[in-house]
C-alpha cells in the first residue's frame, strides 16, 4: 500500500511541473501605448506653477437661501386637540380619581420662560457693555499709539481717524 502512495504523489506532482515546462513564450503584447511618448512627455519640463496663479476661474457657485414656511415644518402637528388640562391628561384624570371632591384650578402659570427670559437680557446688556467697553479702550489705546508717532501718525493706517 505505501509503494502506491508513493507512486500516486509522484504522479500528482510531476504532472503540473510537466505542465509548466511545456509552456511556449508569447509575442510581445500590442498595446495602444507608446513606451517612447510616455519617456518624452516625461523628460519634458511640466507646467510652471506660479502660471496658475494669473489664470482667472472658470466655474462660478450660486447659493440661494429658501426659508421653509410653517406649514412645511409644522405640516404633520394637529392643532385641533383642543386644550389640555394643567399636568396633561394622565395627571388630571389621576387627580379627578384620587380627589373627587376638588376642583381644578382656573390658571396655571408657567414662570419658567418669563425668568428664561429675564436671564437672557441680562446676559445680552452684559455682553453689550462689555463690547462698549472694549472698543472704547481700543480707540483710546490707538490714539495714544498715534499720538507718540512722528507727524502725528500721518502716514500709518488707521491714525487718520484719531486726527
Amino acid at each position: 500500500m505505501r509503494p502506491l502512495a508513493v507512486v500516486l504523489a509522484s504522479v500528482l506532482v510531476a504532472a503540473p511541473l510537466a505542465a509548466q515546462e511545456q509552456t511556449t513564450p508569447q509575442p510581445p503584447l500590442d498595446l495602444p501605448v507608446s513606451v517612447e511618448r510616455i519617456r518624452e512627455a516625461l523628460s519634458s519640463p511640466g507646467p510652471f506653477l506660479l502660471d496658475a496663479l494669473d489664470r482667472q476661474p472658470n466655474f462660478r457657485i450660486e447659493v440661494e437661501e429658501r426659508r421653509p414656511t410653517f406649514a412645511e415644518i409644522f405640516g404633520g402637528a394637529d392643532f385641533k386637540g383642543g386644550p389640555v388640562p394643567p399636568g396633561g391628561l394622565y395627571a388630571y384624570e389621576q387627580q379627578r380619581r384620587m380627589f373627587p371632591n376638588s376642583t381644578p384650578p382656573l390658571f396655571s402659570l408657567d414662570a419658567m420662560p418669563i425668568v428664561g427670559g429675564l436671564v437672557n437680557a441680562i446676559g445680552d446688556w452684559r455682553r453689550a457693555r462689555s463690547a462698549a467697553a472694549a472698543r472704547a479702550e481700543v480707540e483710546r489705546a490707538m490714539a495714544e499709539f498715534c499720538a507718540a508717532q512722528p507727524d502725528g501718525g500721518a502716514d500709518v493706517v488707521g491714525c487718520e481717524k484719531n486726527r
